[in-house]
């Protein structure tokens, strides 16, 4: 298997991206996944193990140059430590605490994905990638193969996967999607990006706050299934996404409780799938495949929060329509292509901060929201257990950051904030999800 496996793998402008931000938050994406029994360790080990051949590039270590990058594959593989049993004191182990506490992804020695199963009476996996090879979709990508292959296992010992050689983890997938007028219309989406999120130039001169990392942590909560019926009830009669409603709710949170300045531009940064331009909706191998949406609203809520989502609704079917979530490839590609790798950080840390400083505007905090969409419960069969919850975490973010994360899991919907304590503590944080959850009840009401 080693004489098929490639010694070394090309680094994706993608890859790039996200090992620039990884100033901007910790780089990690976890996986959680409660179980209603106990796992065979032995075989969930050996299935992670043979994923690291099936997708080559969780087995490699990131190789920095000056001017081009690559992933090198591991040697010693199977002396590493990747797969790891946690016996937990009681079932009320915290396992948000568990998550920003334990050791980080080595990224310069790879491999780029560990698996932990916390036991108590029953088994909870906590599935962590590095962010800089996957985004979200893959993370679920990962989890539906790693699921596969136990299964497979449990029926046949000696089963090996097919490799995924060939696959291709780049931006081409996309672009091959369309012709010269498209592309054309993209850099006219990157204008459109910067007008929202560059100005004005007043906000430029502010201060970031100090980058101090410490006091990571993550919030999870999950809302009554009642609830969750009961939005996508409010979503076929208001026309909207679920994601719509979301926003909504996050708006009136954060700038009713956090940025409460009536001067204070409502924006939201948001992260799009772009695997929505292939044809199957599906990348070829696991990868990043994200961009960014500018949300901006204007200054004013409105009278109630019909007349926000109505903003918000109008302005994200004008993105669907407009390449959503493609823009900032227009600057980010030639940037990287053409300069040293230093340097091409250094320019976008100029342009990050810039477009923090213009998030947070009248405030202290750069909010970003992430939809992960829906986690399928058929395709996260580990044999025979039954999966009760599953969710995915955003990265732990960095000051002046604060990320929130939506996914949905059967009649489960999950919010999960990560964010550090030294900008904004765990209590705000949590009244910030309170109110999240009292705006979505109360929009609904009559239809739980």
């Amino acid at each position: 298997m080693d004489d098929i496996l490639p010694k070394y793998s090309k680094v994706v402008l993608e890859d790039q991206i996200l090992f620039w931000m990884r100033q901007s938050h910790d780089s990690h994406i976890c996986c959680i996944i409660k179980l209603d029994c106990l796992i065979d360790e032995k075989r969930l080990a050996k299935a992670v193990r043979l994923t690291l051949d099936v997708e080559p590039v969780l087995g490699s270590m990131f190789v920095k140059g000056l001017f081009r990058q690559h992933w090198k594959r591991c040697d010693d593989l199977d002396k590493m430590d990747f797969c790891r049993l946690v016996i937990l004191p009681d079932e009320e182990t915290d396992v948000a605490m568990f998550l920003s506490t334990t050791e980080p992804i080595d990224l310069w020695n790879g491999p780029q994905v560990r698996v932990f199963i916390l036991r108590s009476k029953t088994d909870t996996l906590c599935i962590k990638i590095d962010h800089v090879v996957s985004d979200v979709a893959g993370m679920k990508d990962y989890g539906y193969l790693l699921a596969s292959i136990y299964k497979k296992l449990s029926e046949d010992e000696t089963y090996s996967p097919k490799l995924n050689v060939t696959g291709s983890r780049s931006l081409k997938q996309i672009s091959r999607q369309f012709n010269l007028a498209d592309k054309l219309k993209i850099i006219r989406r990157c204008l459109r990006d910067l007008s929202c999120f560059m100005f004005p130039l007043k906000y430029w001169l502010s201060k970031l706050p100090e980058h101090d990392t410490s006091g990571r942590m993550y919030i999870f909560r999950k809302l009554d299934p009642k609830l969750f019926k009961a939005i996508k009830a409010y979503s076929i009669i208001h026309k909207a996404t679920i994601n719509d409603i979301l926003v909504t709710a996050l708006f009136h949170a954060f700038y009713g409780l956090i940025n409460t300045s009536t001067d204070a531009l409502l924006r939201l940064v948001m992260t799009a799938d772009l695997r929505r331009y292939l044809p199957d909706q599906k990348a070829e191998a696991v990868c990043n495949l994200s961009g960014f949406i500018y949300l901006d609203i204007g200054r004013n809520l409105g009278d109630n929060f019909e007349d926000t989502l109505s903003r918000v609704r109008q302005q994200m079917n004008f993105f669907k329509r407009d390449y959503i979530g493609l823009g900032n490839f227009a600057v980010t590609a030639p940037v990287f292509k053409l300069l040293p790798f230093p340097f091409a950080l250094w320019i976008h840390d100029q342009m990050g901060n810039i477009q923090k400083k213009e998030a947070m505007n009248t405030g202290k905090i750069s909010l970003l929201l992430t939809n992960t969409g829906l986690i399928d419960p058929q395709k996260l069969l580990f044999g025979n257990s039954h999966v009760l919850n599953a969710f995915i975490t955003p990265p732990i973010t960095f000051p002046p950051i604060l990320a929130v994360c939506a996914n949905a899991f059967d009649q489960n919907l999950n919010l999960i904030a990560g964010f550090c304590e030294t900008m904004i503590s765990k209590d705000a944080v949590e009244e910030l999800l309170d109110k999240m959850e009292i705006e979505l009840i109360r929009c609904t009401a009559g239809k739980i």
